[in-house]
């Protein structure tokens, strides 16, 4: 039987990109979302800045669940798609939790709350989550 496809969103940001983000409404651990995004876009998605996490608050609204991102630690904190990419550096942790805090040794996935702020997480948690897909064309790309 075929699965159905879940819901997804466009999601714009406040400047010129060559990448499109979609928002996966459906329930998946870290690496499955990982495996989904790979499979059917680019990869999870990176943020880079205060702006990015504005317009991804705007488009995962509609749920009420933390919601993946491409950043994961394998000793170090890195982006799924982009370990060298500009803005790879950019962190966002939930101050009030103290975050990243490697509870139990088993955090090693991040996800975005309801306000903007980044946990780590134990990566077979299932959230929704965020794609990006990198074949966009430069001279087609959309600046706002």
């Amino acid at each position: 039987h075929d699965q159905p496809q879940p819901a997804l969103s466009l999601l714009s940001f406040s400047s010129c990109q060559e990448r499109q983000y979609y928002f996966v409404n459906q329930l998946m651990n870290w690496d499955d979302a990982q495996r989904y995004c790979r499979a059917h876009h680019t990869d999870l998605a990176t943020i880079g800045n205060s702006t990015d996490v504005k317009q991804f608050l705007d488009i995962v609204s509609s749920t009420d669940k933390n919601v993946w991102i491409g950043l994961y630690s394998n000793i170090n904190w890195t982006w799924s798609g982009e370990p060298n990419s500009v803005g790879s550096q950019y962190r966002n942790w939930e101050s009030s939790d103290y975050d990243p805090d490697f509870i139990l040794a088993n955090q090693f996935c991040v996800c975005i709350g309801d306000n903007g702020g980044w946990w780590d997480y134990d990566c077979a948690k299932k959230f929704p989550f965020v794609c990006y897909n990198g074949n966009v064309s430069v001279v087609n790309k959309v600046c706002f």
